[in-house]
């Protein structure tokens, strides 16, 4: 499963970003490659438009003496607004389809990554995080849209002009042409300069410094009570100043590398006329018509800062398309993940739910260790099954693995003899309820949250529930009972709160198999006895496979596994456990141990 992953990840890689966001745009690929094509053309249209205007100026300049050919003249500027207003035009059509496609892409690949990940599993979302998956897909998608609705068409728009502009060089004065061409390839070097490794190294370096600057200065005033209450002041002040020092010294050293680029750059740039009046100077003098030649020359002037612009704008557009192709690239990778296959069997109501893990193992995407190597064991229907052991034994990843929140590297797990792969996902997800360490409620009323995944529920059912639950309380305070808004919107609950309405919901759902995830771990002692309560209206009769910590917690278990290094190294009930004073023993001793130590540190106080 992670070989395949990661094989899905580094084709999606090797996929350029164009095709990948062509793909992805779906139907708006046509009215993408419209908006170029309207966008070159009104590029097109808009140097006909100047080379109108030349013409208007040159039958002026050639009739001054002999008389202006009014008709010429008029004929040509009537030419320029026409195709002035038409490359309007047409650039209007060709950003109403940029936008209208950049909208509908963006759009889509949303629609695509949520019904992605409504079919990944959970564990995908661990490892990445939902708060780094939110910003892929909202930072990315957003690229996506500016870059097609506003740079995309303005990139093909300027290609086309600079072609243009190239040509036009040689149209009028072939001699002009390469001298301005000249001027251009002397910016393009420096211009290249300033963008080559060394000085891109060093404004990765000035970037660094200043964002971690700006990170220092947010510490040290966010934690300004804590720093004057432990009289840190000297020492948060001190990494402050090297913050600045740093920043001080990588924009000395971006700014001394930048200077001659920069002044080179900018002399060629608008320096054209260094090239073209040395030129114009030997030329004059051989010429018949040197008013013909004046006029290339000031037509040159204008042209060549406008073609070196157009230069810089194609060079420049670098970094934004880059950031939107590695978007898409990164919202493709979330809509391609490798999802878990699922078949369409059932389970039978009257067959006994044993579960079974048959030589399992598994590693986390990114790591060696196995977090479960080569675990067999059954967990008996209708019994209670607790996973004690030290923070990365296992406990938790063997529950993970149950669910299907992960799919193991070897091995298999069955439900009720059959193997979890073949349950089709409604029958895999109705068969077991999961109580989370911190539980999480959607937006919404307390009774959407109640009857999440439950359908034709009756009143009496919520309402019994809610009473197993130990919620009833809760419900009476709320202003308008279950059907108050939770959120931002509404009320919030506390931790303790939060997790009984979650085992409401989790009774409601009357699976026949229980994963508990350390259930209690953050509760104060009022909320633990009733969220206790609750857990056992919850686990009557059920399948129970329990992870915690507190070994008073799980005392009481039909059977404990103690896991270690990945595996199970023990089995059996509390006081079999305890008989063969091994891996649970001492931990029973020590967990005592530190009970009592608590205990006599309150006395005292």
């Amino acid at each position: 499963m992670a070989d395949r992953e990661r094989s899905v990840s580094m084709e999606s890689k090797q996929e350029s970003g164009m095709n990948v966001l062509f793909r992805l745009a779906g139907k708006n690929k046509t009215l993408i490659i419209l908006s170029l094509i309207l966008s070159a053309l009104s590029s097109a249209l808009g140097l006909i438009t100047y080379v109108e205007i030349w013409k208007v100026i040159k039958t002026v300049f050639d009739g001054w003496q002999s008389g202006i050919d009014t008709n010429a003249a008029v004929a040509c500027g009537i030419k320029a607004v026409a195709f002035s207003v038409g490359s309007m035009l047409i650039n209007f059509i060709a950003l109403i389809f940029s936008h209208k496609a950049a909208f509908g892409t963006s759009a889509n690949m949303k629609k695509l990554a949520v019904e992605s990940m409504m079919h990944l599993p959970i564990g995908y979302f661990r490892n990445i995080g939902s708060g780094k998956l939110r910003k892929i897909i909202e930072d990315s998608t957003t690229q996506t849209e500016n870059f097609l609705a506003h740079l995309l068409p303005d990139i093909a728009g300027t290609v086309v002009a600079t072609i243009l502009l190239v040509v036009l060089l040689f149209v009028f004065d072939w001699k002009m042409g390469l001298a301005v061409l000249a001027a251009i390839i002397v910016a393009m070097l420096f211009y290249g300069k300033m963008m080559g490794k060394t000085l891109q190294e060093k404004m990765i370096k000035y970037q660094e410094s200043l964002d971690n600057m700006n990170s220092e200065a947010v510490e040290y005033v966010r934690g300004i009570s804590v720093v004057k209450a432990f009289q840190q002041s000297v020492f948060s002040l001190a990494n402050f100043k090297k913050s600045i020092e740093d920043y001080k010294k990588w924009t000395l050293d971006f700014t001394y590398e930048m200077r001659i680029p920069e002044i080179g750059y900018t002399c060629s740039i608008n320096g054209a006329y260094i090239f073209l009046i040395p030129l114009f100077i030997l030329l004059v003098t051989n010429v018949s018509n040197p008013s013909n030649l004046l006029l290339n020359l000031i037509f040159y002037i204008i042209l060549s800062p406008y073609l070196v612009v157009m230069f810089a704008k194609i060079m420049s557009a670098g970094e934004s398309t880059f950031s939107a192709m590695n978007g898409s690239i990164k919202v493709n990778e979330i809509i391609t993940a490798s999802k878990p296959e699922y078949g369409n069997e059932k389970m039978s109501s009257n067959e006994s739910l044993d579960i079974v893990l048959k030589d399992v193992s598994f590693s986390y995407p990114g790591s060696e260790e196995k977090a479960t190597d080569h675990v067999s064991l059954t967990l008996m229907h209708g019994k209670r099954t607790a996973f004690v052991g030290s923070s990365g034994s296992g406990k938790s990843t063997i529950a993970s693995l149950i669910a299907r929140f992960y799919e193991p590297d070897a091995g298999e797990i069955y439900i009720g003899g059959k193997n979890i792969k073949t349950l089709s996902a409604l029958q895999l997800n109705d068969s077991i309820s999961v109580v989370f360490q911190q539980s999480h409620l959607i937006k919404g009323t307390i009774r959407e949250n109640i009857v999440m995944g439950c359908h034709n529920v009756s009143n009496e059912q919520i309402n019994e529930a809610i009473v197993k639950a130990q919620c009833t309380e809760i419900i009476d305070k709320l202003p308008h009972g279950l059907d108050t808004m939770i959120g931002s919107e509404g009320v919030y609950l506390s931790g303790g709160e939060v997790q009984r309405v979650a085992i409401a919901r989790a009774i409601l759902k009357d699976s026949p198999i229980i994963l508990l995830d350390e259930a209690t771990s953050f509760s104060d002692p009022d909320n633990e006895i009733r969220i206790n309560e609750a857990i056992k209206e919850l686990t009557k009769g059920k399948t129970v496979i329990m992870i915690a910590h507190r070994l008073t917690t799980v005392k009481d278990a039909d059977r404990i596994v103690v896991m270690n290094g990945g595996k199970a190294v023990e089995v059996g009930n509390h006081e079999q456990l305890l008989s063969k004073n091994g891996v649970y023993s001492k931990m029973w001793k020590l967990y005592n141990r530190t009970a009592d130590w608590k205990i006599s540190g309150v006395s005292r106080s």
